[in-house]
């Protein structure tokens, strides 16, 4: 049964979900992206976002960190890694969103068309403003500007 309320308070019953749990998920680590074209993910994730890696090994990793300061002071990163795949992975339709925060929509809509990058057409709802994209392996890229704060 799908969820009926706001956007906070399917945030707020996710927390007292986990809250009531054994087990809790501290941090996200990472978005690990397994490919059959490595070179060609890399560089349409560099042209598109403008992304630079902290460390490249041609032909089989790309990886980028983000780096973050928890409210209670602690360091943490989260990675971007691209990686090349032990054996061939079967094409179609996938399973996840990756979602990237940008500060301004309209800057990021005039890189992308510049870049000679396709996008879905921008929505805007209650959380912000969104545009939708698709990588070379059919991987879905939503770019967000969170127009609440």
């Amino acid at each position: 049964m799908p969820f009926e309320g706001s956007f906070s308070d399917l945030i707020n019953n996710a927390y007292l979900t986990q809250q009531s749990t054994m087990m809790e998920v501290k941090h996200l680590g990472g978005l690990f992206i397994y490919t059959n074209q490595i070179e060609k993910m890399a560089d349409w994730y560099k042209k598109a976002f403008k992304l630079t890696y902290d460390y490249e090994q041609a032909g089989s990793l790309h990886l980028r960190s983000f780096h973050y300061n928890e409210i209670d002071g602690g360091k943490r990163y989260l990675v971007f890694s691209l990686a090349k795949a032990e054996s061939e992975l079967p094409s179609g339709p996938k399973s996840f969103v990756l979602n990237l925060r940008v500060s301004s929509m309209d800057e990021a809509l005039a890189y992308l068309k510049d870049a000679g990058i396709d996008h879905e057409q921008e929505q805007v709802h209650e959380q912000g403003r969104f545009a939708w994209l698709t990588d070379p392996d059919g991987n879905r890229v939503e770019i967000w500007e969170d127009t609440a704060v």
